[in-house]
């Protein structure tokens, strides 16, 4: 794994030990966390995860705000999130599909999305569709990607000749 250097770089880190997890598992190799940027506290961390719970909607970015919400009410965050003084960023290894970038824009607390590599068939978020950048004046979404985007791409590549191998 390349060496991080960046506080985005840190966090594709551990994306990308997530995403590791996922292909040790047989998943499709995408992890995800949400970070506080200020402390670098870890708020939620995950990979898919779909083929172990038979469920295609078990995203690594929907499980992670799945435990967000957990940690956020257990750490005492929902305060500071109601006053509006709290904004979160997540990583993942791999653009959000419409799924998942729907569920950040539902979100408030998350202002920033930082991924690797690009979702060439269902990307939301640059490669096909766009919705956070469409989603109008109420509500914005920086968006960073490409970040340690051929460490991403060779989890993806590694999986895929997997399958192809047991397919053979």
């Amino acid at each position: 794994m390349p060496l991080a250097t960046s506080p985005e770089e840190r966090w594709m880190s551990l994306a990308l030990r997530e995403a590791q997890a996922a292909l040790d598992e047989g998943e499709e190799p995408v992890g995800a966390v949400i970070i506080e940027p200020v402390s670098g506290h870890v708020l939620g961390r995950a990979h898919h995860q779909t083929t172990a719970l038979n469920d295609p909607t078990a995203h690594a970015v929907m499980i992670a705000l799945t435990q967000l919400a957990a940690s956020m009410e257990e750490t005492g965050l929902v305060t500071d999130a109601k006053a509006g003084d709290l904004e979160l960023v997540l990583v993942t290894t791999q653009e959000p599909c419409l799924m998942c970038a729907g569920a950040l824009l539902l979100h408030e607390n998350i202002g920033r999305l930082v991924y690797g590599a690009p979702e060439a068939r269902l990307g939301a978020c640059g490669s096909q569709e766009n919705i956070l950048s469409n989603y109008g004046p109420t509500r914005s979404l920086l968006v960073h990607g490409g970040i340690m985007e051929s460490a991403c791409l060779d989890l993806l590549k590694r999986h895929r000749s997997a399958n192809r191998a047991r397919e053979n």
